[in-house]
């Protein structure tokens, strides 16, 4: 892990919350693939990924994003984007991120969409 990011990891019965602080570039994004990738290891399948106090995001830390939406395709898992800032948000949309995963304001609304069916 690097001093200018951090992931910190929570669970919500079968949710996994990872909630990302910091630079999301080539560090911080091996840092989030590593726990994202124990965590399908470990059985899980849902997951929100908490962008809530993410400053900046890099071209390496979007490659990173879309080798964990790579995974979520094959594995068959649901994966949320959460708390996305203004710029972080249009950065999404503008490299196609929001079309291929699912966006919402909110870890709440995140874990009431993951619990339906």
């Amino acid at each position: 892990m690097t001093r200018n990011f951090k992931v910190s990891r929570t669970f919500r019965g079968d949710v996994v919350f990872l909630r990302l602080e910091g630079y999301l570039n080539n560090q911080g994004g091996e840092e989030v693939e590593r726990q994202f990738k124990t965590e399908v290891e470990n059985g899980h399948k849902k997951f929100v990924l908490d962008f809530c106090k993410i400053a900046y995001i890099n071209s390496i830390g979007i490659s990173f994003l879309v080798g964990i939406l790579e995974t979520t395709r094959k594995e068959d898992l649901r994966v949320c984007f959460t708390s996305l800032s203004g710029i972080n948000e249009e950065l999404f949309e503008m490299v196609g991120l929001k079309k291929d995963t699912i966006v919402l304001r909110s870890n709440e609304e995140a874990f009431e969409f993951l619990s339906g069916p």
